[in-house]
């Protein structure tokens, strides 16, 4: 893959074309992957390559995480989980049943 300094698992980008892959376009994509199937080393790999906030903003812009994907990224980066939109989502989605 074409990521110059980012090494992750190409594993976690199974769907993206290797030869169109541009890290810096497709940070979001590639901070959620990450965080919900990476490995610590995949995950320190992105906090060299991209800036901290540039993480920060990608993460707590998806729209969905699972909630153990959620509860680590709000302790890993030190960011209030009422700050992550998937975690204002959730809270605002009704429940039908039970």
């Amino acid at each position: 893959m074409k990521k110059s300094s980012l090494h992750i698992n190409e594993s976690l980008l199974w769907d993206i074309d290797p030869d169109a892959f541009d890290p810096h376009k497709s940070i979001k994509l590639v901070v959620e992957r990450v965080f919900s199937l990476g490995t610590i080393d995949d995950l320190r790999s992105i906090m060299a390559f991209y800036s901290l906030q540039s993480i920060v903003d990608a993460i707590t812009s998806v729209n969905y995480l699972d909630k153990k994907t959620l509860n680590f990224s709000s302790w890993y980066l030190n960011i209030p989980k009422k700050q992550f939109k998937c975690y204002k989502r959730n809270q605002s989605a009704k429940k039908r049943w039970n």
